[in-house]
């Protein structure tokens, strides 16, 4: 059985990126029809919020030099839980839930073992000044970033869930 995409040869089209959210009403390939782009096979980033973190900068770091991405396109969407949901609130809803830091049979952390600590050190990039500024940002960390290519342009949307729309932001030089 072929599974639907699996015609696209490797490479075939412009080589771009979307880095958009895990939400599971963000469909990556129809989002291509409404930026315009026939053609291409995507290389898709997925994290909660689509925001631009850590893993993200050297993903996009190895795609641009080892991949050939051309173009990175960072799509945020409304009605997002990452905008719902401040840090401190997920750092609580983390220690309260899922118990003791473990690999595999072994405490990760045997003196704090049953509470998961680890959430402390982590961002999970909540943002209050709403989505639109959430893509601002992402952008501006994109294109101050000392590893990726000043070459590869970067845009920013907002799709919005509710109707499908996607709209482009203006983003500052």
């Amino acid at each position: 059985q072929k599974f639907k995409g699996c015609e696209l040869k490797e490479h075939e089209g412009k080589k771009i990126c979307l880095l958009t959210c895990m939400d599971h009403r963000i469909d990556p390939l129809a989002l291509l029809g409404q930026l315009g782009i026939e053609g291409s096979s995507p290389y898709v980033l997925r994290n909660a919020g689509g925001r631009f973190t850590d893993d993200i900068e050297r993903s996009l770091a190895l795609a641009i030099r080892l991949l050939g991405v051309e173009v990175v396109y960072v799509i945020h969407h409304n009605h997002c839980g990452v905008e719902q949901n401040p840090d401190d609130t997920v750092r609580e809803w983390l220690e309260q839930d899922l118990g003791p830091a473990v690999a595999g049979d072994l405490p990760i952390d045997p003196i704090n073992r049953d509470s998961n600590k680890d959430s402390q050190y982590f961002a999970f990039f909540h943002w209050t000044d709403g989505v639109r500024d959430s893509v601002v940002q992402d952008c501006r960390r994109f294109r101050e970033s000392t590893i990726l290519s000043n070459r590869v342009p970067v845009y920013g949307f907002v799709y919005n869930v509710n109707n499908g729309e996607l709209k482009e932001i203006e983003l500052a030089d």
